[in-house]
């Protein structure tokens, strides 16, 4: 039940931040592209957070059916989500980098979780 609190609170994070109004942070360039590794980290950890939530019990078929939504209703769509909302918020555009970035993060979270052994079952 932590790991879930943990993910929640990770998401809730993120669509704070990234619905915000840019006005509303501190003007920090530390380097260029900062923004596209944000956007990366955060996703990653977004999807190493949800995708792994109730797989340890599971076997089988229901295991991988299970993987692949998680995959992309918890890695995927909420980068695509945020990102297209980011139309309708004052200072704020969508951005196909940005949105490619959330997806490559939420990909590389998905495929570091299923194949770091050490770190699989951290949380749980």
């Amino acid at each position: 039940m932590p790991r879930l609190l943990l993910a929640v609170l990770w998401l809730s994070l993120c669509c704070l931040a990234m619905l915000t109004p840019v006005s509303a942070f501190p003007e920090v360039e530390a380097f260029d592209f900062q923004d596209k590794v944000i956007h990366f980290i955060c996703f990653f950890v977004q999807s190493y957070l949800w995708v792994g939530l109730g797989i340890k019990k599971m076997v089988g078929m229901g295991k991988k059916m299970r993987l692949l939504v998680s995959l992309l209703a918890f890695a995927i769509l909420p980068g695509i989500l945020l990102e297209s909302a980011q139309n309708i918020i004052p200072f704020r555009t969508f951005d196909w980098v940005d949105l490619s970035v959330n997806a490559f993060g939420g990909i590389f979270g998905f495929f570091i979780y299923l194949n770091w052994p050490n770190c699989k079952f951290i949380l749980d």
